[in-house]
């Protein structure tokens, strides 16, 4: 940082040396030129008025006619001979120009060319401007640039100080704290750097978390169908006939599909924790998704009865969603539900002016509520925050990695909604969604933060 400061500084000053030397070289000499010009003017009259007295004198009264010009001017008035008139003096002099400065020595003139002759009248040494010596100049520009210093240094030393914070809390993160963070309260000068850090921290802190989680998952639930696996193997090869060996190679092949299972969802849910979706927001008429996935999910639960309640029907509800985001949350909460369901899923939507209980979502300008209910045992009202964490299974002995609810909590979050979990009307459990009308299409969400987090949470 120190190293950045330096280079800064430095080269804040360079651009003000070079400012003078634009100032010093460029418009310096327009403004000499300027003011040759407004000097050769003043002169002119006087100029004139010489020439053509001493035109007027003969040659031999010449030498008395330039005693009095020079009793008339308070600069030296003399004949300058044709070989040492300079020759740009000449060429203006071919031009038509009466007056012509010239600076020789350090010292100014002006030459007028005579009438009928080679030779030049000159005028001066004239009159020095009164300015400031080179010296000078040198001490006033080294006064500017220390003050400009002074000033660079006061305010550039706040930011540095403030991009410090945001260096302490990369080095922490390096370090393996990676829920280090920055206050971008007390760095009002980079504040879109700090928020962009603090996001870019929490998706790292949320990757490595996921991998945690993912490699705790894999070693504890992978184990129970490859032990499965396993055992029925060595059954397969104890098999007395084929039917015995056709029966153990069905556990066989359960097993292999829960393993199946269990690595879909792992995989969606590193995929849904770890990449930002893309979402294509679409209006889509809730009835016909709900109705294909209670077809869907008939098939493998034949004992439970799935409902659509009137209030969806008549309401014409329309989603605003991703579809491919929306088939997938309705189906892991209709599949959860049917799990734990004695006999009975009910599905109800209801089109709102606010999120969940009228409260959660207040800023949200409508959308629609979608509850799912079943009459199985429910949740503990103690649990009702936890069973959308990831890998948290309520009941140990049922299938899957704990993730199904998990994941529609990240896709109802990434369209901006809230999930809860409450007591259905039903006995059991109510999982209620809410889906905001705010999204446009072709959004990119971007990943919870803590406070969408608590929010999504219910």
């Amino acid at each position: 940082m120190t190293r950045l400061f330096i280079r800064f500084y430095v080269g804040v000053l360079l651009i003000l040396l070079v400012a003078w030397y634009v100032q010093s070289f460029v418009f310096q000499d327009r403004n000499v030129a300027e003011n040759v010009r407004a000097i050769e003017d003043a002169l002119g009259g006087g100029v004139r008025l010489a020439r053509a007295e001493l035109a007027a004198s003969s040659p031999r009264d010449r030498a008395a006619a330039l005693v009095r010009l020079q009793s008339q001017f308070d600069y030296g008035v003399s004949i300058l001979a044709a070989e040492d008139v300079p020759e740009y003096a000449r060429d203006r002099f071919a031009n038509g120009d009466e007056a012509v400065f010239i600076r020789h020595e350090d010292r100014s003139y002006v030459l007028a060319p005579i009438e009928n002759s080679q030779d030049a009248l000159i005028f001066g040494g004239l009159p020095e401007f009164v300015g400031p010596s080179q010296a000078d100049l040198m001490l006033g520009l080294g006064a500017v640039l220390l003050l400009a210093a002074a000033a660079i240094a006061f305010l550039l030393r706040p930011v540095v100080a403030q991009l410090r914070l945001v260096e302490r809390a990369a080095r922490a993160i390096a370090g393996g704290d990676l829920s280090a963070r920055v206050d971008e309260r007390k760095v009002k000068a980079a504040r879109t750097l700090a928020h962009a850090f603090n996001d870019m921290a929490g998706r790292t802190e949320t990757m490595v978390r996921t991998q945690r989680e993912l490699l705790q998952a894999v070693s504890h639930e992978l184990r129970t169908p490859l032990a499965r696996i396993c055992f029925a193997i060595d059954l397969v090869r104890e098999a007395k006939n084929d039917e015995q060996r056709n029966a153990r190679l069905d556990s066989v092949e359960a097993a292999s599909e829960e393993l199946d299972e269990l690595v879909g969802e792992l995989l969606r849910y590193v995929r849904m924790e770890t990449i930002e979706p893309r979402l294509t927001i679409e209006a889509i008429e809730l009835q016909p998704v709900v109705e294909d996935l209670i077809e869907k999910h008939s098939v493998g639960h034949p004992s439970i009865k799935f409902e659509i309640t009137d209030g969806l029907r008549s309401a014409g509800a329309t989603v605003r969603a991703d579809r491919l985001g929306l088939d997938r949350a309705l189906g892991n909460v209709l599949a959860n539900a049917a799990r734990f369901a004695k006999s009975r899923v009910v599905v109800d939507a209801v089109v709102t002016d606010g999120g969940i209980d009228g409260g959660i979502d207040g800023g949200i300008d409508g959308g629609i509520r979608i509850d799912v209910d079943d009459d199985g045992p429910g949740i503990a009202e103690a649990d009702r925050t936890r069973v959308f964490d990831p890998f948290v299974r309520l009941d140990e002995s049922s299938r899957g990695a704990g993730l199904g609810l998990a994941l529609v909590r990240r896709i109802v979050g990434h369209h901006g909604g809230s999930i809860a979990a409450e007591t259905s009307s039903q006995g059991g459990c109510r999982i209620r969604t809410f889906w905001p009308n705010a999204l446009v299409e072709g959004a990119a969400m971007p990943a919870l933060s803590g406070d969408a987090e608590a929010r999504v949470h219910g």
